[in-house]
């Protein structure tokens, strides 16, 4: 996609003046779409096979936010965050708990804090591909990209149809780490596996530029 913040189970990045104007807000789009669309895909997309996470029991059920003010979703995931430290008091090995509470501080912009707990979470249940990739988002949101990109090339490896980890190297390559052509690799790779995503015009464009700078 987390800028573009990969299936979790709930607790819960364009010729003259114009061509300039497009190639501005393509990659403002890319640049901003890496969370976003990993929110989004981490609540629609399937795990890949033999991936899927067991069900989060004793986490909470994710609340319906829709027409809640800003208070109240903040006394929301409070309350949440509240519950499932709870339950990591009496079991500290809960891997659903400590990947549910990196979601809440994912989707609550708090990096640090969802690191802490991805890494608890891969303690426990090491190589889970949407967990490596959500960890990589908030590396990035960090600052730490390097790492970043050492974590979403580990998840390719292991499963080379992992389509969210493909976006966000791309996204890593192209715009922190300025390195066109394993960004190119990346892109590709997306491309090839979602041909009709939303991004894949955008993207084609940004491959031309990429190929030309080699």
């Amino acid at each position: 996609m987390t800028d573009s913040q990969p299936t979790k189970p709930s607790p819960k990045e364009n010729d003259a003046s114009t061509s300039r104007h497009n190639r501005a807000v393509m990659f403002l789009v890319l640049a901003v779409v890496i969370v976003a669309t990993v929110i989004m895909v981490r609540h629609n997309l399937e795990p890949p096979a033999g991936q899927e996470q067991g069900s989060q029991q004793g986490m909470p059920a994710s609340a319906d936010t829709s027409g809640m003010s800003p208070e109240q979703m903040k006394q929301e995931m409070e309350h949440q965050i509240a519950h499932i430290k709870d339950v990591l008091a009496t079991d500290s090995s809960n891997y659903e708990a400590w990947s549910a509470l990196g979601n809440l501080y994912f989707d609550a912009n708090m990096p640090k804090e969802a690191i802490v707990h991805y890494r608890r979470a891969l303690e426990l249940q090491p190589n889970h591909p949407n967990v490596m990739t959500d960890l990589a988002t908030m590396l990035r949101v960090d600052g730490q990209s390097d790492e970043a990109v050492q974590i979403l090339e580990q998840v390719v490896a292991n499963d080379s149809n992992f389509t969210q980890a493909w976006f966000n190297l791309g996204v890593i390559y192209t715009f922190d780490l300025k390195e066109p052509a394993p960004a190119i690799r990346a892109w590709e790779h997306y491309i090839a596996l979602d041909p009709m995503s939303e991004h894949t015009e955008a993207i084609k464009k940004e491959l031309e530029q990429l190929k030309a700078q080699l």
